[in-house]
């Protein structure tokens, strides 16, 4: 079962930095839906591993905190637009959450051919960011690319609004820059913290580079922040980057709140802090006045109530939030606050012998929230895969300390799943015999 989700895991990641040559292919073949195959490689581990659980009597408590918030928010969603679409797509948004958090170590704690699939995946992309970048303009033939499954249209490797130079934003092979900047510091901050010290400055300097080239400014202070960490001494680590996963939740609930009615410039080129601008003048306001048109207090619109769900249902309210607290706030009210600070405190106060192990996991949580300030960063399957698997490793951590039945999340036997005794040797009595 560990390697089924291993597989998985690794091929959705691998799909996940192919997107825009996959989707040209299949746009060729007239088969552009079949890019759903890939929820496939996260829905039915799932189920298996379920079913296989159900049946020895004990079914990990992740699947049922994940129908507990698909009922009690998909309600609330329901009742709000009388539609099961906003429902739909929060549950499939928050899917690959819940395969990342049974994945968990194998991804954070990556060894072997999947470690091997990590670093292959980063080199390539960063090298295809940089041919995108300083090579002729639309060298990839997938550059501007439209494809529409249903009734929604998809861009792939979007130009924006600056198409030639090097001031355009780049997409390397993934489906647009924002996925670029999402899937690279992820990539890194798996490898980089086993790296010596000189590896691991090449990583983190190649990482900040190729962001860089997509100017998505977000990622690029968010990761530097956090490749600064890791540039300390390992003994602090564990402490900075538990400090710092509590400084970004802050920075991205006051953020949006604190620049309510503030006048910022919103003319400029890519590097210039005109996304910024008019986050805090429209897109920010109008998320605000959606939600209090719409939630039923405190829960929020409901799952599904604003995003990309909109689309399908309030096509002429759509607003993105591109933040990670408006995004969920609206989802799940003020039960958002209680989610971030789950996230952010779930690496602290953990045994010393075991916190060298932590260090993986809070990189990614600080990256994925920090980063989330500017951008609704749970709607991009990979930023959600792997803030799953990071939640779910310091999980396993605390598992491990307290020496709970749940240290390994594939068990599917009954036994396996019981509180074992200590060998007979190991009790003091017999130590002394």
């Amino acid at each position: 079962m560990k390697k089924l989700f291993a597989f998985c895991a690794v091929l959705s990641i691998v799909i996940y930095a192919a997107e825009a040559p996959i989707r040209y292919g299949l746009k060729s073949a007239g088969a552009d839906s079949m890019i759903f195959v890939r929820d496939g490689l996260l829905i039915l581990p799932l189920m298996l591993l379920f079913v296989l659980q159900s049946i020895a009597g004990r079914v990990h408590p992740a699947y049922w905190a994940y129908l507990a918030i698909v009922a009690v928010h998909g309600s609330i969603s329901f009742i709000n637009f009388h539609t099961a679409i906003p429902v739909v797509y929060g549950a499939k948004f928050l899917l690959p959450f819940l395969f990342g958090f049974i994945v968990a170590s194998t991804l954070t704690e990556a060894r072997g051919k999947v470690l091997a699939a990590i670093w292959i995946v980063w080199l390539v992309t960063v090298a295809a960011l940089t041919i995108d970048k300083f090579g002729p303009d639309n060298f990839y033939p997938w550059a501007g690319m439209k494809t529409e499954i249903g009734e929604l249209k998809v861009d792939v490797s979007a130009n924006w609004d600056i198409t030639s130079g090097l001031d355009r934003r780049v997409a390397g092979l993934t489906r647009s820059s924002i996925e670029a900047a999402m899937l690279l510091p992820m990539l890194a901050l798996i490898i980089a913290p086993r790296c010596n010290f000189l590896l691991r400055l090449l990583v983190l300097g190649a990482t900040e580079g190729a962001i860089y080239m997509t100017t998505q400014k977000g990622a690029v202070i968010v990761f530097a922040l956090v490749a600064a960490v890791l540039c300390l001494p390992r003994a602090m680590w564990y402490k900075a980057l538990n400090a710092l996963c509590l400084a970004v939740v802050a920075m991205a609930i006051l953020l949006p709140l604190g620049t309510q009615g503030l006048l910022i410039a919103t003319d400029g080129g890519n590097l210039s802090l005109a996304s910024l601008g008019m986050r805090i003048q429209l897109t920010w306001p109008q998320a605000f006045r959606w939600i209090a048109n719409n939630e039923v207090f405190p829960f929020g619109t409901g799952l599904g109530g604003i995003g990309g769900a909109q689309r399908l249902f309030a096509a002429n309210s759509m607003n993105p939030a591109d933040n990670i607290f408006v995004f969920m706030y609206g989802n799940f009210g003020i039960l958002s606050v209680a989610y971030l600070l789950w996230a952010a405190c779930s690496g602290l106060w953990l045994p010393r012998h075991l916190r060298h192990r932590a260090h993986v996991p809070l990189s990614l949580i600080a990256q994925t929230i920090g980063y989330g300030s500017v951008l609704s960063i749970l709607e991009g399957q990979i930023a959600m895969l792997v803030t799953g698997a990071a939640v779910g490793s310091l999980w396993l951590l605390r598992k491990e300390a307290m020496s709970s039945q749940w240290q390994d999340n594939y068990r599917t036997d009954l036994v396996g799943l019981t509180m074992q005794a200590p060998p007979r040797d190991a009790l003091p009595g017999n130590r002394l015999a």
